[in-house]
């Protein structure tokens, strides 16, 4: 309390979400060793703060604690014991770790579904833990954990499900489109079906990318894929190689060819074979998509994915959607307000290594595109500027394809979760009626 500011860590790494243990002798965050490699399976640290001793007391479990909804800090339910929640194949719960890493974590919730985040209740003994938890066809719901059970505590959804009769995912796993050897060589693929679905009818396919690379789809309520299902589309969504929610290595397979600590494919390689590998699967194992039928739509790195399989395989769609992307890799390091980034995904930067920026950058291929193409972008995107965009719109138009670019005034890279309500819903009408007209009987 006199001012004096004592240093805890090394600095050799990345830690943060702090809690004090009740003693007041331990802290518990999350964190790793190693900040210059993206991703990684984040984990839970507890540190000795009179030696500054630390360890890592989670990594028995192979997963991030750290989640795409956000870090918590871990609640201490007594000394010996951390409640914090981490991501498992498209699902996210709840989970005790030992505060001694000696017993592996154990999972407290289970379902198909995904905790948002956590809290505890009452004095740090034996806390109730609330959570907050979505499903794909319920929206964020309160529950309450106990020794004795789980217990929800709103219903939130009963609008929902009286008014729009949400659709549920089918889960399914497609072999990898290449050899992968860090876990089980499988990627995790999702399909709803149209809400007015008939079993002697074809259907029109879209099949939508996510963003990141390194976060995860999965078993969550999802009102974009709801909509195109109320359109009458079969929805089609998986975690590729590069995607959170798996073992380190999965996320770290598409890291940059010549990256120093765990080089991988580069981005447009093992990622691009497995889109194409949960597009083949889809099709095989569901004979009411049609084929002939099919489009692409993505946002940031998915948007990154649309152009890329728009100029490298564009003979399997009828229209792509590309989205606040990533398409020319070398004056995105240059404009982007995460450029520095770069050389933690990638290894070296574009100056050091132009080939492989131009190999991984979709528009080269920008001549051998030939579907349908949608352009949607923000004006005050600063992840992915528009320049991005506008690059892609002038080749396209320049070589006579056939391209549609609107841009949005005053919108973010976060347009879609969280731009002004009427370009919301202006983005979402443009995306329903370009699908709509393009994949048509």
């Amino acid at each position: 309390l006199d001012g004096t500011i004592t240093t805890l860590t090394d600095q050799r790494g990345v830690y943060y979400a702090p809690s004090v243990s009740p003693d007041g002798t331990r802290i518990a965050f999350i964190g790793s060793d190693d900040p210059l490699t993206l991703p990684q399976n984040d984990h839970v640290g507890v540190l000795e703060i009179k030696t500054k001793k630390r360890e890592w007391v989670s990594r028995a479990l192979d997963r991030t604690f750290s989640p795409t909804s956000g870090a918590i800090a871990p609640i201490w339910r007594d000394e010996k014991t951390l409640i914090t929640y981490a991501e498992d194949r498209g699902t996210a719960h709840v989970v005790q770790v030992d505060a001694t890493g000696k017993i592996a974590p154990k999972w407290l919730t289970t379902g198909r579904r995904i905790v948002k985040s956590f809290n505890g209740i009452g004095s740090a003994v034996n806390a109730t833990v609330a959570f907050v938890a979505s499903e794909v066809n319920q929206l964020t719901e309160l529950f309450v954990l106990t020794e004795s059970g789980e217990k929800r505590l709103s219903n939130l959804s009963a609008f929902l499900i009286a008014e729009s009769a949400p659709q549920t995912w089918e889960h399914f796993t497609v072999p990898c489109g290449s050899t992968y050897s860090g876990g089980p060589n499988e990627i995790d693929v999702w399909m709803m079906k149209p809400r007015e679905f008939d079993s002697t009818k074809k259907y029109p396919m879209l099949l939508n990318v996510h963003g990141g690379p390194h976060t995860q789809y999965g078993e969550t309520y999802f009102d974009e894929a709801q909509m195109q299902a109320a359109a009458g589309f079969v929805v089609v969504m998986s975690n590729p190689r590069g995607s959170s929610g798996r073992e380190q290595a999965w996320g770290q397979a598409i890291l940059g060819r010549k990256h120093p600590v765990a080089p991988g494919t580069g981005w447009g390689d093992a990622d691009v074979k497995d889109v194409l590998a949960v597009l083949d699967g889809a099709l095989a194992k569901y004979p009411f998509i049609d084929a002939k039928r099919v489009g692409m739509l993505g946002g940031s790195y998915g948007g990154y994915m649309a152009t890329m399989l728009a100029g490298c395989h564009g003979d399997k769609f009828k229209a792509i959607c590309s989205e606040r992307a990533v398409n020319n890799m070398l004056s995105e390091e240059w404009t982007s307000d995460i450029g520095t980034v770069f050389r933690v995904e990638h290894g070296p930067n574009h100056l050091e290594d132009e080939a492989e920026y131009v190999r991984m950058s979709p528009i080269r291929h920008v001549r051998n595109i030939n579907v349908p193409m949608l352009i949607i972008h923000s004006e005050n995107d600063l992840r992915c500027p528009i320049n991005q965009a506008e690059e892609l719109f002038m080749a396209l138009r320049i070589l006579g394809k056939d391209v549609t670019f609107y841009r949005f005034p005053g919108e973010t890279h976060e347009l879609s979760r969280s731009g002004s309500p009427i370009h919301r819903v202006q983005r979402a009408e443009i995306i329903l009626d370009f699908f709509t007209e393009k994949l048509a009987n």
